[in-house]
Parts: C-alpha cells; sequence; structure tokens
C-alpha cells in the first residue's frame, strides 16, 4: 500500500487502489470518490469522535455524517472504539451486519528520565494548557480554577514552578504570587528533553479518547492529573499507567486530585514503575502484522490482472 499527498495536483489511480481518511472533512471526499473505486468502502483513521471538537450546529453534524459513509475503522484507542461500540456509531451501526473496525495505540516517545534522589529541589508542574476555542474539549477553564483552587487549598506550599505548555498566551498570574509561566508550543525534540524535568502534569480531554499527552507526561515519569469522560473511567485509565491521578471533570475534583498528586511526587520508584505504561512505544508493535493482515483482509483483491 502507498500514500500520497496531493493538493493542487492531479492523482492518478488505479480501480484496485484503496482510499483512506484521517479526518473528517478527508471522509467527505474520499467518498465522492468511492464510485471510481472497486472497493466500495474505504479506511478510516479514526482518531477522535470528531464531532466533539465543535459546538452542536453543521459541523458538527458533517462530522457526525462522515461515520455513515461505507468504511472500515482503525481507532486511535480502545476506549475510543468502545465508544462508538456503546453509541453504535459508523461500523458498530444497527443495520451492520458486523463491526469492522479494530484499535490501535499511536507510539508515544520514549524518555530518558532521571529519576532519583539528585534531583532537584524546586518541583515543577506542567499543565496542558489550551485556552483556545478550537481545543475547548482539554478544558482549560476547569484546569485553571482547579489549580488556583489546589493553590489557595496548600497543596503546592513548597518550592514549585508552574508552566504551560500547547498554545501560545502571555504568561498568566496565579494565587499567592505564583505565576504559570506559558511556553507556547515546541519542537518535539525539546518537547521529548522537556518532559522528564516535570515532577506533575495537569492534562485534561473531556472525550472518550485517553489523549497522548498525558500518556506521555506518565511515561516521562510524571504523577498526572487527568479525568474520566463517558467510558474512560479510572480502571481504563489506572490500567494504562499507575502514575495517573484520575479526577471527575469538574473544578472540585481535578483540584483534590492535584492536592493528592502534588504528595505522590516524591515517591520516586512508584514513579518509575508508573513511567512502564501500558501502551505502544514502537510503530512496528502498533502497525503490527497481525493488524495489518486483518486490514488487508478488509480489502480482498477485487481484479487481479494477468501481468502476461
Amino acid at each position: 500500500m502507498a500514500t500520497v499527498f496531493g493538493r493542487e495536483e492531479p492523482l492518478s489511480f488505479h480501480p484496485d487502489d484503496v482510499l483512506m481518511a484521517t479526518t473528517w472533512w478527508t471522509a467527505h471526499i474520499v467518498n465522492q470518490c468511492l464510485p471510481r473505486f472497486n472497493s466500495r468502502q474505504f479506511l478510516y483513521f479514526i482518531q477522535e469522535y470528531e464531532a466533539f471538537t465543535f459546538p452542536m450546529g453543521s459541523y458538527f453534524a458533517l462530522a457526525h455524517e462522515s461515520y455513515s459513509f461505507p468504511h472500515v475503522a482503525l481507532f486511535s484507542s480502545p476506549t475510543l472504539r468502545d465508544y462508538f461500540r456503546t453509541q453504535s456509531y459508523g461500523v458498530f451501526a444497527s443495520d451492520k451486519e458486523d463491526g469492522q473496525g479494530l484499535p490501535f495505540e499511536n507510539a508515544i516517545l520514549n524518555f530518558d528520565r532521571n529519576l532519583n534522589d539528585d534531583r532537584k529541589q524546586s518541583r515543577k508542574l506542567l499543565f496542558y494548557a489550551r485556552p483556545d476555542g478550537h481545543a475547548a474539549r482539554n478544558m482549560f477553564e476547569i484546569g485553571f480554577i482547579a489549580l488556583e483552587t489546589a493553590i489557595r487549598n496548600g497543596a503546592f506550599s513548597d518550592d514549585w514552578e508552574f508552566y504551560g505548555i500547547g498554545a501560545s498566551h502571555n504568561d498568566m498570574v496565579l494565587p499567592e504570587g505564583r505565576l504559570l509561566k506559558m511556553i507556547g508550543k515546541v519542537g518535539l525534540k525539546e518537547y521529548r528533553e522537556m518532559l522528564p524535568d516535570f515532577d506533575l502534569g495537569l492534562a485534561l480531554m473531556y472525550t472518550p479518547h485517553p489523549s497522548l499527552l498525558p500518556i506521555e507526561m506518565a511515561a516521562a515519569g510524571q504523577v498526572v492529573v487527568t479525568n474520566t469522560c463517558m467510558n474512560k473511567t479510572v480502571a481504563e485509565l489506572e490500567n494504562i499507567s499507575s502514575n495517573f491521578c484520575v479526577a471527575e471533570p469538574t473544578v472540585k475534583s481535578v483540584a483534590a486530585a492535584l492536592d493528592v498528586a502534588a504528595k505522590r511526587i516524591s515517591d520516586l520508584a512508584a514513579r518509575e514503575s508508573g513511567a512502564h505504561v501500558n501502551w505502544s512505544q514502537d510503530w512496528d508493535q502498533t502497525f503490527s502484522p497481525e493488524l495489518l493482515d486483518q486490514v488487508q483482509q478488509w480489502f480482498p483483491v477485487v481484479s487481479l490482472k494477468n501481468p502476461n
């Protein structure tokens, strides 16, 4: 199988080629192209229930509609797959004979950790802080107010530094003369090097998908406050890493989880154990031969011509 990216130049294709979509809007394009191909379904890499990225309206409806197109699906986490199944969406719709959908795990980064007693005395918190409207599912407001609440309640009485990552924004004032220093967006190399330097992560996501950043925070050795949502339960998240400190998606619960997490950071052995996450860190593991074999079975060759 080959992947082709085309925007302004026309693409050539063979009727036996397989089409693939990775977003709801490319799914709409692919669906219009299907009549020209022998396979009347496409491969849909579903990274999220993307309707959740919009308010109720046209874009929400168009994103949801994309799951009604003829496709087979690879879901970017088991919890996301299970959400589609419980809601009878897409390949799990009630009119489908069998749900042709499997989960996979986006391979996360490996980190060089330094979890030993010579770590600096100052403690550092990293907040996945995305105030922009298009990132509403990351619940910036709940996270920020919960952080303010935890500070006022004395959760961070020691020498703590607070940083925000994920969006370009001015630094933000926190209670008791503290400051949330906004790092903005960083390159992959810098990101990989910086994560192990933090002790506590705060990364929220109000969707069934667990999100990759909190998993990478945990793999870097941080104690991570994240949240439940629908079928994304405490058990599901703690099965990924014992470094998770899981809260309900409320200010009160997140603030309480921050207090608990701050008390856990001194247990370096537990943090090292939790850094061995139950998640793929290798793309060969992500796209195993078994998974690729299943995808090929979904797309049998329709017209195999004699090369002679």
